[in-house]
């Protein structure tokens, strides 16, 4: 299934919908391959080679994306606001996203 058609599926009990909270992690890098890069002792050098490992040019806006498929999304980027964001979500018992920058 998409992800965002996940969040809108209602349960059968009273058309009332589970509260299913999507977390998202964006480093936007391919932080992964850097790692691996580095593990076998390869250097990133030049734009091109550092365009090829970043997903920042544009960076995805999940907020958006969600809100656009009529989800609720906020965006984090500390460990306080998404304890919040994650005890909103829970008390709406709505779907909904949160995006956490790291």
């Amino acid at each position: 299934d998409d992800v965002v058609d996940r969040l809108l599926k209602r349960d059968g009990a009273g058309g009332e919908s589970d509260a299913e909270i999507l977390v998202i992690f964006a480093n936007r890098s391919y932080a992964i391959l850097q790692g691996e890069l580095k593990g076998v002792g390869a250097q990133i050098s030049g734009q091109k080679a550092t365009d090829m490992l970043t997903l920042d040019r544009p960076a995805l806006d999940w907020v958006a994306l969600a809100r656009g498929h009529g989800v609720d999304g906020v965006r984090v980027d500390d460990a306080a606001a998404l304890v919040q964001a994650l005890q909103r979500g829970f008390a709406s018992r709505a779907p909904c996203l949160i995006e956490v920058v790291l």
